[in-house]
């Protein structure tokens, strides 16, 4: 899959609403969707949406709750240094 480049596009934080609220967007324009917004099974807190634009190129929409992340590694949950990873540092304002 050389064929295949990604590319990344990060703006502010977007909440679990919001993540909703484009998946309710992309049904009423027709957009094909390739997974509805669901909680990953590996990683709390970690909600995305998957959708094709008009081109063809796949879109992700994610929501990170930090929190629950937090919580399920001081509940003894398994959260390793690449699940971590997968999150922007956080910061205020």
């Amino acid at each position: 899959m050389d064929h295949l480049k990604r590319a990344t596009a990060r703006r502010r934080e977007i909440s679990r609403e919001e993540v909703d609220e484009a998946y309710q967007r992309c049904l009423k324009a027709g957009a094909r969707i390739h997974f509805p917004p669901e909680e990953d099974r590996d990683i709390p807190g970690y909600v995305e949406l998957f959708f094709f634009d008009p081109d063809g190129f796949r879109i992700e929409i994610v929501h990170q709750d930090l929190k629950a992340l937090a919580q399920a590694g001081q509940e003894g949950g398994e959260v390793t240094a690449e699940e971590l990873s997968r999150f922007p540092e956080q910061r205020e304002g």
